[in-house]
């Protein structure tokens, strides 16, 4: 049985990602990049195997060429689109975090790093090929522009549900490039299908399909997993964000074990929580708008106060302040 499934859910997401890419006409380049460098993962083969519709497919690419390919045309169609609603461009930049200048350094021509990174940054007097500053007035501004185009964007797809274009980009973060039918470009890792797994948390999520081969992988221990509908941690970079992920599964029926968290705490212990940069990196994908919102405000005191400490009772309160403001709604 499982072996039929798969092989329809292979046909499914090969049909799928032929769609996306055959919906770029003005660009074989990007089309070529997508139809051999993309590797889809996580929950949409979950949901699959389990004969529901994925609520999205994260879709990564296998090197950085073909990521940086397909990223540049979706920005460069997000700002075509917003026109004069927009007086900043997003761009994306080759960088890493520079611990010393505690900023996001862009790396130069074909200088690397040991932990690069591809994020979309905005572009402005001064940024482009500087350091960045961490939470600078530009960086907001960035933000306000970026939503104020994904709120037009949102008005015009319900105003002409009809008319609106099949794989146009209509959210963007530093990490990734949400389109419409239901793809979203995962900006923050990039490789081989065993590295982009070395960043996942749960097995269930390990299976893949490759667009090079047409290759489906479904590991037995992750179809255990999901027959038992059992969360079993594997160890990831974001223990904070796996820990905050039990909440969705758990109320779609799935079971945990004490010795997960006791795993993910012994993960989290190991990181300081108490810096920004490090808070923010865990809190990315999970509940974004109240979390957003947190760091918004964690930035604003340290802009308007120098000696400010992100101390434990401060957060608690601020934590309770941010959630007790309005109803809290399940990030999927």
């Amino acid at each position: 049985m499982i072996i039929i499934q798969g092989k329809n859910i292979k046909v499914h997401i090969k049909n799928k990602i032929s769609d996306w890419a055959n919906s770029v006409t003005d660009n074989n380049t990007v089309k070529t990049a997508i139809l051999e460098n993309v590797i889809v993962t996580g929950g949409a083969i979950v949901s699959l195997l389990q004969d529901e519709k994925p609520h999205d497919y994260d879709v990564y690419f296998r090197n950085e060429t073909s990521l940086k390919l397909v990223v540049d045309y979706y920005i460069n169609k997000f700002v075509e689109k917003a026109g004069e609603s927009i007086n900043v461009k997003p761009v994306l930049q080759r960088c890493y975090w520079n611990e010393v200048k505690n900023a996001w350094t862009v790396l130069s021509g074909e200088e690397s790093h040991d932990d690069v990174r591809l994020r979309v940054f905005i572009k402005s007097a001064g940024a482009v090929g500087a350091d960045f500053e961490p939470h600078s007035e530009t960086d907001m501004d960035y933000k306000k522009a970026i939503a104020k185009i994904n709120e037009q964007v949102k008005k015009n797809k319900s105003e002409s549900k009809e008319k609106s274009e099949h794989y146009f980009p209509t959210f963007m973060t530093n990490n990734a490039i949400t389109l419409t039918d239901d793809i979203q470009v995962v900006l923050r890792f990039y490789g081989e299908p065993e590295e982009i797994h070395k960043n996942y948390d749960f097995v269930h999520c390990n299976s893949y399909w490759s667009s090079w081969n047409n290759n489906l992988v479904m590991p037995a221990r992750a179809l255990e997993a999901i027959i038992n509908k059992e969360l079993y941690y594997v160890g990831s970079k974001y223990p904070l964000c796996s820990i905050i992920r039990t909440r969705k599964y758990i109320n779609r029926g799935w079971c945990i074990n004490a010795g997960q968290y006791v795993k993910m705490i012994l993960q989290l212990n190991e990181l300081d929580l108490k810096n920004l940069h490090v808070f923010e990196e865990q809190l990315i994908g999970v509940d974004s708008a109240y979390f957003n919102d947190l760091i918004g405000r964690i930035e604003k005191m340290q802009k308007t106060d120098p000696d400010f400490k992100m101390e434990s009772s401060y957060l608690i309160k601020l934590i309770n302040n941010v959630f007790d403001e309005g109803i809290e709604k399940e990030n999927e």
